[in-house]
């Protein structure tokens, strides 16, 4: 019975410390992911300045869509529409 008892608390053990391991990977990934997320917002930020201030104009047409994209600021000061 004591054996018994021993084993059952080992078993639990056991799951405890898997559960312990799994939960530090994740929040190990979450990390990860969230500085991955937070360097991409700033370089789309520094992408997005650029595009904005540039005096020239830039525009994305998709041709499968037949639609512009992304249109800066400029097209509408050079163009006047």
């Amino acid at each position: 019975e004591e054996v018994e008892l021993i084993l059952a608390v080992a078993d639990q053990l056991a799951i405890a410390i898997q559960q312990s391991i799994l939960l530090l990977q994740l929040q190990a990934e979450l990390t990860e992911r969230q500085q991955i997320e937070t360097a991409l917002q700033q370089k789309q930020y520094f992408l997005h300045r650029i595009l904005e201030t540039t005096p020239d104009i830039i525009y994305v047409y998709d041709l499968v869509e037949q639609r512009n994209i992304y249109i800066n600021r400029q097209i509408w000061e050079i163009l006047g529409y």
